[in-house]
């Protein structure tokens, strides 16, 4: 079963094929202000590294099958404001760190259940949807959120 795709942007044109990554993002966490990410295999644009390559993982359509974002030999796609590839980022893994996203980086529009969803998901991008189920549930009961439904915690992209 595919998982429920929906971008916040639209997909770029790729202009530049180049692999070789020629900036220094620094922090995977700390960049969502300044750059777009995209997946080189569908296209859909995140506003952080971590989210396109948990996306790139995470999603178990034929296209990303087989594609893990969280090893080097993916290169995600940075974006200019111009919305063109401008650059391809390669990372090892131990250079990823999936705790460092917060909350305060995902969209300020999303309701807070969403949010605490893809927060956990993005940190543990290889559990099944059962497990992730029981996570948001233990997580939201904690914080004292509203559990969703099983249905909406399965379906809420990771890093929309």
């Amino acid at each position: 079963m595919s998982q429920h795709q929906q971008p916040l942007d639209e997909a770029a044109q790729i202009d530049d094929t180049s692999t070789e990554t020629t900036i220094d993002i620094g922090d995977t966490a700390d960049q969502q202000d300044e750059y777009t990410y995209q997946c080189p295999i569908c296209g859909v644009t995140y506003n952080n590294e971590i989210t396109a390559r948990v996306h790139i993982t995470r999603v178990d359509d034929d296209d990303h099958l087989n594609h893990n974002g969280l090893m080097p030999e993916v290169e995600v796609e940075v974006l200019s404001s111009d919305d063109g590839v401008f650059d391809t980022v390669s990372r090892q893994p131990e250079e990823i760190s999936l705790e460092s996203l917060s909350i305060d980086q995902l969209p300020a529009g999303y309701p807070e259940h969403h949010k605490q969803i893809i927060k956990i998901a993005t940190r543990n991008p290889y559990a099944s949807y059962t497990e992730l189920e029981d996570l948001v549930a233990s997580e939201s009961d904690q914080l004292g959120i509203e559990v969703p439904s099983y249905s909406s915690a399965l379906h809420v992209e990771v890093g929309a």
